[in-house]
């Protein structure tokens, strides 16, 4: 049976739109391909994620590789949050799986000082309407590792067969069926809902 539904964060309940936000300021797409190419396509990003970087040190590793673009690798990691923004749905989602008696949880790879911001910001305005969270500079493990999925069980206390998560990469939906939980790819709100009632979770939407 069915209790909780875990959420990823990015594509699931925020959109994030890192190379908006470049070319809003002025970023050629030089440099954008530049810091997409040693920054989102590299494992430093992880490292961040993990909470094993700071943002100044995520800066100066990136500048060590690009130096021709310090001054854009600086300004994006000023404005990186920026574009946070959190999906319409996302609120009343969450309040109508918990009206429904679902427990409803984060469980998210996310730099601490990212995830700070996009509060402040009110990009991620959602944290306080779920039964618990975990994201990976908690702990410093990304998912699809195994020891993150088993944290938010032991966290919380979670049976995994009572569990689906919903996370928009299929290789984070593998490490939470290893981990003995049920999974759903995240392409469109639409579909999540109709998945999930065809697994047996009903809620109505307001």
């Amino acid at each position: 049976m069915i209790k909780n539904i875990i959420f990823d964060v990015g594509k699931v309940l925020i959109d994030w739109e890192p190379y908006s936000t470049m070319r809003e300021l002025g970023f050629s797409e030089a440099a954008i391909d530049a810091i997409r190419k040693n920054l989102f396509e590299s494992n430093a990003w992880s490292e961040e994620d993990r909470g094993l970087m700071t943002p100044v040190e995520m800066e100066d590793y990136l500048v060590s590789f690009i130096p021709e673009y310090e001054r854009e690798v600086r300004l994006f990691y000023k404005h990186a949050t920026d574009s946070i923004m959190p999906r319409s749905y996302v609120i009343p989602w969450i309040k109508a799986l918990k009206q429904a008696g679902f427990n409803t949880y984060v469980l998210s790879n996310f730099g601490g000082e990212a995830m700070k911001r996009g509060v402040q910001m009110g990009g991620i305005n959602f944290l306080d309407q779920l039964d618990g969270y975990l994201f990976s500079y908690e702990i410093h493990k990304v998912k699809p590792e195994p020891e993150i999925y088993t944290a938010l069980f032991e966290r919380y206390n979670l049976t995994p067969s009572e569990c689906i998560f919903i996370d928009d990469l299929p290789i984070n939906i593998e490490g939470g069926k290893a981990a003995g939980m049920d999974g759903i790819v995240f392409e469109t709100f639409e579909q999540v809902c109709n998945d999930l009632r065809a697994l047996g979770v009903e809620f109505t939407l307001q």
